[in-house]
């Protein structure tokens, strides 16, 4: 009595048996690793960044002048650094294992935003220019003279 009904039905019942058959193949390929030429990183700056570089990505204590107060995060090819009375950003490029250059900009805190736990910096930019080599001791440390701008 009703012949269209159960081919609809029957149509139905094999779209969602091709849905449950290609859904979880879907899902795997994301699965897959990357192709190898995705994985080199590129800086803020659009340039690939070489492993000597790669090597420094994690934070590091130090100061200018010895005063041991400043951390930064190096990533990339990018500086991001504190200390108590200024906010630090720029860039750090390593052409060797033993050659580091650093170029930051240092900028004075404004006022702390405790309700956010954030820091406001404005006001004039100074620039850090900093050549350095890198020494194995009891820990990797960097060391190096300074210029400002």
């Amino acid at each position: 009595m009703y012949p269209n009904l159960s081919m609809f039905s029957s149509g139905v019942k094999k779209a969602t048996q091709t849905l449950f058959l290609v859904a979880p193949l879907m899902l795997l390929s994301a699965c897959l690793p990357e192709e190898k030429d995705d994985t080199k990183p590129i800086s803020n700056e659009g340039g690939n960044v070489n492993n000597s570089t790669l090597s420094l990505n994690g934070f590091w204590d130090g100061g200018l002048n010895q005063d041991e107060s400043l951390r930064v995060l190096i990533f990339n090819g990018n500086a991001y650094g504190i200390n108590s009375e200024k906010a630090f950003y720029g860039t750090v490029s390593a052409e060797s294992e033993t050659s580091v250059n650093f170029s930051l900009q240092g900028v004075p805190f404004s006022y702390e935003d405790s309700a956010n736990n954030e820091y406001v910096a404005s006001g004039r930019t100074l620039t850090y220019t900093i050549e350095a080599s890198l020494f194995a001791y009891d820990d990797l440390e960097i060391a190096g003279s300074f210029d400002t701008n």
